[in-house]
């Protein structure tokens, strides 16, 4: 490993503040608490936590990114699409925070031990900031980009109206044009024209999520997420579902009773999720029952190698790689992706391989992405390769991460 990166990965906090702001962001990226559900990268937080992180990110000019924070609430539509469209999942993987927008996510997470204790709702970290404003915090701007014609404007001005916690900096309506005619410079330049510290997009999942990896280096707010209905919540031309819908998981009748035209979506997300539970979910919790391998959780991992050989970092991990065990593994994985190379990882010596293990993988493979470098994961064989497969994450091993775009 690079010397001058032995430092980075467990820099003091005296030493911290004086990295470069990429250094630190990576730096808290690895230490984020992550696990894999279904695919994606989900944060273990609760909403007060990630309100915190997200108005830390807007105000503290030292927390802000080159380019805008990226959050991603993804439900059940989300993984269902990430499991069939690739570059909409590298779009999840990709963002700085991934809440679980869904109690089919937290039940599933329940199900495996995964500790996603509540449902973050996009709608409801947005309601938090309108409505619960600290008096020793400033309004924050948002602008609005998507929405039904004239939703938007409705909503800026609702929001300009109550003067609460949410000021309305601007909106654009873009229609249904391609990617290109909605990232013209002159949208672009008006967007950072009104100095919103929230873009909230509303374009449909994909093309939501698609315009936001394309712009957001060229947006300078600090905070950016496609959250689809918030736009029409806050409009009052939809109206969000009573308070106990939304905690006991019913949220999705409510929708189709005032949006019929989602119903032949939930029908198909619904018989999607019931055959992914069935063949993931359940016997995942049945290999935990009956493998051998969950004995082994007291094996401290170890990590062997870890040599740069043309322009590829190996690293050759050991022992048990699971959440108790993983600080050495953050820091590893954080001096590898500061390293700046191609990847090569065996895990063909690991003695067990947990979720929260996998999530630390898809974070290692964002910052490969975005570097454009390439991860290739070998050694998973056998029990291993099942572990991947129950937890939908068998395109890390099946091919080659492919530098980002």
């Amino acid at each position: 490993m690079a010397k001058e990166h032995e430092m980075t990965a467990t820099a003091p906090m005296e030493t911290y503040d004086l990295l470069p702001i990429k250094e630190r962001l990576v730096i808290d990226d690895f230490h984020r608490d992550v696990w894999c559900l279904l695919g994606l990268p989900i944060d273990a937080s609760t909403t007060s936590q990630m309100i915190n992180q997200i108005y830390l990110r807007i105000v503290d000019p030292l927390g802000q990114t080159p380019f805008g924070c990226f959050l991603t609430t993804p439900n059940l539509n989300f993984v269902i699409a990430a499991l069939e469209d690739p570059v909409f999942r590298e779009s999840v993987i990709n963002s700085d925070y991934v809440v679980a927008d869904g109690m089919p996510l937290v039940w599933i997470g329940r199900a495996l031990n995964i500790p996603i204790c509540e449902r973050i709702a996009g709608s409801s970290l947005i309601e938090k900031f309108r409505f619960n404003r600290q008096p020793d915090r400033r309004p924050l701007r948002i602008y609005f980009f998507g929405g039904p014609e004239g939703v938007a404007e409705l909503a800026c001005k609702q929001l300009n109206h109550e003067k609460l916690g949410l000021v309305g900096a601007g909106y654009c309506s873009p229609g249904f044009g391609s990617l290109a005619s909605m990232s013209t410079d002159t949208i672009i330049d008006d967007i950072n024209a009104c100095q919103p510290d929230i873009v909230l997009v509303a374009l449909g999942a994909k093309r939501g999520q698609a315009w936001i990896e394309h712009n957001r280096s060229k947006l300078t707010a600090p905070a950016i997420s496609h959250l689809g209905a918030v736009v029409n919540f806050i409009a009052g031309t939809v109206e969000r579902a009573p308070l106990w819908m939304q905690r006991s998981g019913l949220e999705w009748v409510w929708r189709m009773y005032q949006e019929r035209s989602l119903v032949q979506r939930y029908w198909r997300d619904g018989t999607r999720f019931l055959w992914l539970y069935a063949t993931r979910v359940r016997r995942y919790q049945k290999y935990l029952r009956n493998s051998h391998h969950y004995e082994n959780t007291d094996v401290p991992p170890h990590i062997e190698s870890c040599d740069q050989q043309e322009g590829t970092l190996k690293i050759s991990l050991h022992g048990a790689l699971i959440y108790t065990q993983l600080d050495e593994v953050r820091s590893a994985f954080c001096r590898a992706a500061l390293a700046d190379s191609d990847i090569e990882l065996d895990l063909g010596d690991s003695c067990n391989i947990d979720p929260a293990f996998i999530g630390l993988l898809l974070i290692l493979r964002k910052h490969q992405n975005l570097n454009g470098k390439r991860l290739q994961i070998m050694g998973v064989e056998g029990w291993r390769k099942e572990v991947f497969y129950y937890n939908c994450a068998e395109y890390l091993i099946e091919e080659e991460a492919s530098p980002h775009p």
